[in-house]
């Protein structure tokens, strides 16, 4: 089964359709060129979306996540610098092409990636509280494999912080 998905859309995610379509229905094998870069979760589940509700329903999962990542980057600033800062970190946020072009259902596992990961920094900073905010990063490594560079980096910085104790839960998290 390949769907084409009308050429609307980021070739990666034809790819993860028709690779959660395999995994969903059992038939698929190791295959380099069915999906080398993601994991099964965001192919079963893009593929439950397409398969509910289509092209539309992509899309409206990918803008929802946009936006919410919007509110991400905004919290993420706002106390913590001044407007100029957080308004130019927001328009960057907008022209990068792995969110606002792919709006149009491209690269859902990046977006999810980048979301989880952004609200468990978010966690951290609000509640100094390491478990929930590894979690949330653990989460998002689960949609993308480049999430473990910024775990490390997560957990290099409590390393800095003399917060040896709190490699413990971050590491289960």
């Amino acid at each position: 089964m390949g769907w084409y998905l009308d050429g609307r859309v980021y070739y990666d995610v034809v790819k993860a359709v028709n690779f959660g379509y395999l995994l969903h229905h059992k038939t698929f094998s190791i295959n380099a060129d069915i999906i080398n870069s993601k994991t099964f979760l965001g192919a079963l589940i893009w593929f439950h979306i397409y398969r509910s509700s289509g092209l539309v329903g992509l899309q409206l999962f990918n803008l929802l996540v946009f936006v919410l990542l919007f509110f991400t980057v905004y919290a993420l600033g706002k106390g913590r610098y001044g407007t100029r800062t957080i308004v130019l970190a927001l328009f960057l946020f907008a022209f990068y092409a792995g969110t606002n072009r792919n709006i149009a259902a491209g690269e859902p596992d990046d977006n999810i990636a980048a979301l989880l990961f952004g609200v468990g920094v978010l966690w951290h900073l609000n509640t100094r509280r390491v478990f929930v905010a590894a979690l949330l990063m653990g989460l998002a490594f689960l949609f993308k494999f480049w999430v473990a560079v910024f775990c490390l980096g997560f957990g290099f910085y409590l390393l800095a912080q003399g917060r040896w104790r709190h490699l413990w839960p971050a590491g289960l998290g």
